[in-house]
């Protein structure tokens, strides 16, 4: 048991959103963050295994150790041209794919500007145009990596689809 490091929740412990809102005669601005704190997550890697037999690969591939001497600067295991799962199992369960997840995320922008209509139109109160941007990013990650821990999914690093929204909004 003494082998064995605990590195802490991979659940985040602390976690929330700031919003701020900002209005300027007509414009209105509004910016979302979230954040999650105090956690950790195990990134992906090489499986071998999985080279060899579905032909899914990694980028860590390349970084993977292949001469003597190379142990110096890779935690990536040599490629041993067979599979063995335990092998594969053993490295992607190792502390050499531990990371902290913390990160700070731009969840979204909304701008918007309002038509004022005269009084003398009753139907129509007012017009707003506005802007949505959502999952912009992350602004901020504590892994070197460069992983966004919240879709580390498979075999791939996934990256946040970001959505863009232009509307008009009508004030009966």
């Amino acid at each position: 048991m003494e082998d064995l490091k605990y590195y802490g929740s991979a659940i985040p412990t602390k976690f929330g959103s700031l919003i701020n809102s900002v209005s300027y005669r007509n414009f209105n601005l509004q910016v979302g963050i979230s954040f999650k704190f105090g956690y950790w997550f195990r990134r992906n890697s090489v499986n071998y295994t999985d080279l060899f037999s579905d032909w899914r690969g990694h980028s860590d591939y390349g970084l993977r150790w292949q001469k003597p001497g190379d142990e110096a600067y890779t935690i990536v295991p040599v490629n041993p041209y067979s599979t063995d799962y335990n092998r594969d199992a053993f490295y992607t369960g190792s502390s050499a794919l531990v990371e902290k997840g913390d990160h700070i995320r731009l969840q979204y922008i909304n701008l918007a500007y309002d038509f004022e209509m005269p009084k003398t139109r009753r139907v129509i109160k007012g017009i707003q145009i506005y802007f949505n941007a959502n999952n912009l990013g992350l602004l901020w990650k504590a892994n070197k990596a460069g992983i966004d821990p919240d879709f580390n999914i498979g075999a791939n690093n996934l990256v946040t689809a970001r959505n863009y929204a232009i509307g008009v909004r009508t004030k009966l």
